[in-house]
């Protein structure tokens, strides 16, 4: 009897901790188009762009979502760090989808493949602008990438070690995102998207790994021999 509960006990052991990883849904507007086709010197601002596929035009509205972990630790980025304030970063989860349902536009990032998705939080000295970064990129052939920054105007939010536990567009001066677009041959996109609308949803619950299911198994299968020989003693 004493292999059952050691068995069931590697069984909890076995499943891997969860991390903290906070859901939003957005919407936003597009605010600036700029595309560089390759080989010509015609580059900047335009009304509208073809590069990525779909038709990208001023006043678009992008849905989506944005997830990222809340319990890492923010240690100083590689960077020269501002005087007085700080530029903290960590090379965590972070995953992005990026939808206009009229032009076609799908953007879904893959945190596995390309640069880690990463987050950053500017902490500037008092009285200047704090911003948080979180970057997130899809795999392929073309290089994509979606990028948000949410802005404080007067210096007030960000001044932990940790990232935010959670994210309100009534604490920040403005909050966007940024859909870069760069093809096999060079042409380049780069589009911002004024967020208007942020809102938390829930996860749901953490699916048990195989192993874990496995450890479960041998654990059963234990207490069946268990009372199967005890029935012929």
């Amino acid at each position: 009897m004493r292999i059952l509960p050691a068995l069931l006990l590697a069984a909890v052991a076995a499943t891997p901790a969860q991390a903290a990883i906070v859901k939003y849904e957005f919407t936003a507007t597009v605010a600036t188009v700029a595309a560089w086709p390759s080989g010509t010197a015609n580059g900047g601002f335009v009304d509208s762009s073809s590069i990525a596929g779909p038709i990208i035009s001023l006043g678009d509205t992008w849905t989506g979502t944005l997830f990222y972990e809340t319990d890492r630790q923010l240690t100083p980025w590689p960077l020269q760090q501002p005087p007085g304030g700080s530029f903290l970063g960590y090379a965590g989860y972070a995953a992005s989808t990026i939808v206009d349902a009229q032009t076609g536009l799908s953007f879904h990032s893959n945190p596995v493949d390309f640069n880690p998705p990463h987050m950053s939080v500017h902490d500037m000295p008092v009285g200047g602008t704090d911003f948080i970064v979180i970057n997130t990129y899809a795999s392929g052939a073309n290089l994509e990438s979606g990028s948000f920054m949410f802005t404080d105007g007067d210096g007030s939010v960000f001044s932990s070690a940790v990232p935010p536990p959670g994210l309100d567009l009534a604490d920040f001066l403005y909050a966007t995102v940024h859909y870069g677009f760069t093809d096999a041959n060079g042409d380049l996109l780069s589009v911002d998207a004024r967020i208007t609308s942020l809102a938390s949803t829930d996860l749901p619950p953490p699916v048990p790994e195989p192993s874990t299911y496995a450890m479960l198994g041998l654990g059963l299968a234990a207490l069946a021999m268990t009372r199967r020989s005890g029935s012929r003693t």
